[in-house]
């Protein structure tokens, strides 16, 4: 889907939703019965059949993450009271290469002793920095503020690499002189469609003839997307194969993407509370006049700008529901044309190419994928921006309309934080 519609549908969002629970799903309807009537009882039998092995796939699922998530409290437990960062394996290993610079050491001239002792002192400081690394991953695991409750990174694939340093099975590894895990990357998966389809781009030239491809040897190219394919099938089958090495100071940085942002979760805290008791100082008479704009600004320079926009994006931190599914129950089952899309760029664009005119889920996932993409950088900045200013906002007309004096009733949707148009 072309990243205009999408930007389109997402900055139009907030007039999809203007109360709480304004959307039933097609599936609920379903479930209650409310649309049994309305379609044939062959086909109302087939829906109600899917619908129920949807629930138990996700009940399956559900006992999966469940079995997953104990597994990783008990091993983070188990690392924190042992105050162990390495296995018998690994301390083996490094013994072994100890003795190996040791021997070395004995008959070395003095330019090979400065050498050797120098990589030693580099060894000391990359062995320091695993530790370090191994307390960080445990503490992660077991803290509220760290990577406990982000269930979509436990048990992804990448997640699975880290959890499997603290039982043990991944161990450490060694690479340019600096120590590391060999860690799950998708990206490597998305490298290869990549490059498959640029072979069959250049395929197709080499048959077409194309100035530009005489000579290529159209044998070798059959051969490396061969290759490529093979690898690609591979990769699905077994995509936790899909490993790199990765250095300490990495497996760090992911740690803190992944974790909750406890600071920016204050600050917008603080600047919700403050908001209402300023609504709440307004005196009798006088209209509510919130300065949305000055909100605005100081959110988007003092915390988006220095935020973790995963965090942000994906964790709850107002309204009990993430900006990433609010947004999503606010275009889900709604139809383009509330969002200004003409019927011609529907027809044009749609991720899923269905011109029912309605936002179907795979479309609303297509279009929420979407709002990471490196080049909607500013658009999304803009977006949570506006988000957690709404937020502000909403505390602000709380306060006003619950002063003392006031004697008008309050409107307000305490999940709503969608940004308008």
């Amino acid at each position: 889907m072309a990243t205009s519609l999408n930007e389109q549908i997402i900055k139009g969002a907030g007039g999809a939703v203007s109360q709480d629970n304004v959307l039933t799903s097609n599936q609920n309807m379903l479930t209650e019965g409310q649309a049994y009537d309305k379609i044939g009882n062959a086909a109302g039998n087939l829906m109600l059949a899917k619908i129920q092995q949807k629930k138990q796939e996700e009940e399956e699922q559900r006992l999966l993450d469940e079995k997953n998530l104990s597994e990783w409290d008990d091993l983070a437990n188990k690392a924190a009271k042992s105050g162990q960062y390495m296995n018998e394996q690994e301390y083996a290993s490094l013994v072994k290469q100890l003795e190996k610079d040791r021997l070395a050491f004995i008959d070395a001239t003095s330019e090979q002793k400065a050498v050797l002792l120098s990589g030693l002192e580099n060894r000391m400081d990359n062995i320091n920095d695993l530790r370090d690394f191994r307390t960080n991953l445990s503490s992660s695991a077991l803290d509220e503020d760290g990577f406990k409750n982000n269930t979509e990174f436990l048990n992804s694939n990448v997640g699975q690499s880290y959890k499997s340093i603290l039982s043990g099975d991944n161990q450490m590894t060694q690479q340019d002189g600096e120590y590391g895990y060999m860690i799950h990357n998708p990206n490597l998966q998305e490298e290869r469609l990549m490059d498959l389809e640029a072979i069959n781009a250049q395929i197709i030239n080499v048959n077409a003839g194309s100035p530009d491809f005489l000579g290529v040897d159209i044998e070798a190219l059959q051969k490396k997307k061969e290759e490529i394919e093979n690898q690609i099938y591979n990769a699905q089958l077994l995509p936790s194969g899909d490993v790199e090495f990765t250095s300490v100071d990495s497996l760090n940085k992911t740690i803190q993407e992944q974790s909750f942002d406890r600071q920016s979760n204050n600050i917008v805290t603080e600047m919700a509370q403050n908001a209402m008791t300023l609504g709440g100082s307004v005196p009798p008479g006088r209209s509510m006049n919130f300065n949305y704009e000055q909100t605005y600004s100081l959110i988007l320079n003092d915390m988006v700008s220095n935020g973790n926009m995963r965090s942000l994006w994906k964790d709850k931190h107002v309204g009990g529901m993430s900006a990433e599914k609010n947004l999503y129950s606010a275009i889900m089952n709604q139809t383009y044309s509330d969002f200004g899309v003409t019927r011609e760029e529907l027809l044009e664009m749609d991720p899923t190419q269905d011109d029912d005119g309605f936002i179907s889920d795979d479309d609303a996932k297509s279009i929420v994928k979407d709002f990471f993409l490196p080049t909607n950088k500013d658009m999304a900045n803009d977006y949570i921006a506006r988000y957690f200013t709404n937020f502000v906002q909403q505390n602000f007309k709380m306060g006003f309309d619950n002063r003392a004096e006031s004697t008008s009733g309050s409107d307000n949707n305490e999940d709503e934080f969608i940004p308008s148009r």
